[in-house]
């Protein structure tokens, strides 16, 4: 009996929550070209547009270039579900099918610039504390990442005002080091 290994790429999943996306987007797309997706994801594959007085044989081309498209698509969309939460899924369904559309979607939602994502981000930035038992490097990182989708969709923080936020936001062990 032959005995299977799971690997990473088999347990790829997202949560729906904002902080993961772009780290779930990366491996996502890797794991799309590995199944050579990528450019169905990335809407890289265009189909020539139908010509009159075109020979049968064009015309039988760009029938199984559509038909390829939109199966590619659908496994696409079967990836994709595959790999996020039901939420997540119930945002898309409309789109069933549709691969392309439903990546394109999922990060308008997670990566949008409209002001309650701003806001919200804003709000993480400024409420940034280390949590009991986190390593420093992971808050670090952690406000790395608000940073960085801030900056993202166009909202400048200097790196004087993280550094004022991160130092803020330590516990009291590391006032000594603050001062």
């Amino acid at each position: 009996m032959a005995r299977s290994v799971q690997t990473k790429l088999d347990i790829l999943m997202f949560s729906a929550k904002d902080e993961g996306f772009e780290y779930f987007a990366e491996q996502f797309e890797a794991r799309m070209y590995a199944l050579v997706l990528h450019k169905v994801l990335l809407d890289q594959i265009t189909v020539p547009e139908e010509v009159e007085n075109e020979s049968s044989a064009s015309n039988t081309a760009r029938a199984k270039a559509e038909s390829d498209l939109k199966e590619n698509r659908y496994r696409l969309w079967c990836e994709l579900v595959r790999c996020i939460d039901k939420r997540s899924v119930l945002l898309l369904r409309s789109l069933k099918g549709d691969g392309t559309t439903a990546w394109k979607r999922l990060k308008e939602i997670f990566k949008s610039s409209e002001r309650p994502r701003i806001q919200q981000l804003l709000h993480k930035l400024t409420n940034l504390k280390l949590e009991h038992g986190e390593q420093v490097a992971d808050y670090l990182i952690r406000a790395e990442d608000v940073h960085t989708n801030l900056q993202e969709i166009g909202e400048g923080v200097t790196d004087q005002m993280l550094c004022s936020v991160v130092m803020k936001g330590l516990s009291r062990e590391f006032h000594q080091f603050v001062t």
